[in-house]
């Protein structure tokens, strides 16, 4: 065994353990490796009926590297050994290779479905659908769905609100799709929010804002305070009538005595945006004095919110 085929402990841990085995690890962590000497272990003890052996994988690139790996292991170990018994059943397992379970899920599945259709009660001769025709039985299944609910004088003006709310009926058909295609998700939070009454929602989601934004705050606070007082002094240096700075003023010493970052950037917005967003210059802000700063602070970290 060369370097680079020396096992970890815990590689040989999986390797050795004679029972069913699912692995899971990172990507380039020796996965494909440790199954297929896995896989040859359990073929030898086996004496090499391969048949009795699933092999599942993911993707269908990763299953082809296994079989390859597995393949090019057998012939190393044949090569290498000078036992005639061990060497019977490794050229048993090569010849049996090409009928081995070495597949994704869904080809283990169909093969079990070809070989007993009258237990599954299908036909023998169905054909598994590619990803391709899936998304488009999905959008053919969605539209109708919408026209059969469109057509019903029971669910006209749900529908009917549903695509003025989204504009058109191709975009409430797309965020259907999408809905379906992550139902776990759609299912977990359905079952974690919004089987509640209404007053529970509310709750949860005013809890949840207000704690994203203290995390966000105390990551920021010293900073942006330090921004605003020192750019809002300047300018109260330069002109000390302005309105707006006065206010500003006025808002963070309110600030430092009640500790309410929503409050404080409720009020700041109007005093230092304009109502298109932009940083206010008309009356309080002169190019030369720190834009860049007041851009950055306001709008690249998204402290003032709609």
């Amino acid at each position: 065994m060369t370097n680079s085929e020396i096992l970890t402990p815990h590689q040989k841990r999986a390797v050795l353990l004679d029972d069913h085995l699912a692995l899971t690890a990172n990507a380039g962590s020796g996965k494909t490796f440790v199954l297929s000497r896995k896989y040859l272990e359990a073929a030898i003890k086996l004496d090499g009926k391969v048949s009795s052996i699933a092999a599942i994988t993911f993707t269908e690139k990763a299953a082809s590297e296994l079989y390859q790996k597995i393949s090019e292991l057998t012939e190393k170990e044949i090569e290498k050994s000078n036992d005639p018994e061990r060497i019977k059943v490794l050229e048993k397992i090569r010849r049996n290779l090409v009928s081995a379970y070495i597949s994704t899920i869904h080809s283990f599945c169909i093969d079990i479905l070809r070989e007993f259709p009258v237990e599954a009660g299908i036909d023998a001769n169905f054909t598994p659908i590619d990803q391709s025709l899936a998304n488009e039985l999905l959008e053919l299944s969605v539209e109708e769905t919408i026209d059969e609910a469109f057509n019903n004088p029971e669910l006209s003006d749900l529908v009917k609100n549903l695509i003025r709310y989204f504009s058109r009926k191709s975009i409430l058909q797309r965020e259907l799709i999408n809905l379906i295609q992550d139902r776990k998700n759609v299912e977990k939070l359905k079952e974690k929010i919004y089987s509640k009454s209404e007053e529970e929602i509310i709750h949860y989601f005013k809890n949840f804002f207000n704690n994203t934004l203290s995390e966000i705050w105390n990551f920021y606070e010293k900073d942006f305070l330090k921004a605003v007082k020192t750019i809002n002094n300047k300018v109260l240096s330069d002109n000390p009538k302005s309105e707006y700075s006065l206010n500003i003023k006025f808002i963070v010493d309110e600030f430092e005595q009640d500790r309410n970052p929503f409050k404080l950037l409720q009020n700041l917005k109007p005093q230092i945006l304009t109502n298109s967003g932009t940083v206010r210059k008309q009356k309080y802000l002169v190019k030369d004095l720190g834009e860049s700063v007041w851009q950055e602070v306001f709008l690249s970290k998204r402290f003032l919110m709609n």
